[in-house]
C-alpha cells in the first residue's frame, strides 16, 4: 500500500495570501452588499459557503441562499409546524399528509 500525502492538497500559507489578495483586488460592493444582506458567508480556507444560523455548508452560494429560506420561516404549516419555502408546497402538504382540502 502506499501512503497518500494528504498535506500536498492543503493550501500553502503564500497560496492562501495570493488568494486573498486577488479576492480584495477584485472586490466588487455591490457583491458585498448582496452577502451582507444575505448573512452569506464564504470561508475562503475551505472554498464551502457556510450557514450563519446552523452551520450546514455548501459548495454554492445559490444553495445556500435557497437553504436560508428555511431559516426565515416563510411559510409554515399550521397543524404541525412544518416549514415550507413556497406556499404551493405547503398546500399540498395539507391535503396530502392531513387531508385538509
Amino acid at each position: 500500500e502506499s501512503e497518500h500525502n494528504y498535506g500536498k492538497h492543503q493550501p500553502q500559507p503564500q497560496q492562501q495570501q495570493q488568494q486573498q489578495q486577488l479576492q480584495q483586488q477584485h472586490a466588487s460592493p455591490v457583491l458585498d452588499g448582496v452577502r451582507r444582506r444575505s448573512k452569506l458567508h464564504y470561508m475562503v480556507e475551505s472554498g464551502r459557503w457556510v450557514c450563519d444560523v446552523c452551520g450546514r455548508t455548501y459548495n454554492r452560494g445559490d444553495s445556500l441562499a435557497h437553504h436560508r429560506s428555511i431559516h426565515r420561516g416563510d411559510t409554515i404549516c399550521p397543524i404541525c409546524q412544518t416549514v415550507f419555502t413556497r406556499k404551493y408546497t405547503m398546500r399540498c402538504h395539507m391535503v396530502n399528509v392531513h387531508g385538509v382540502k
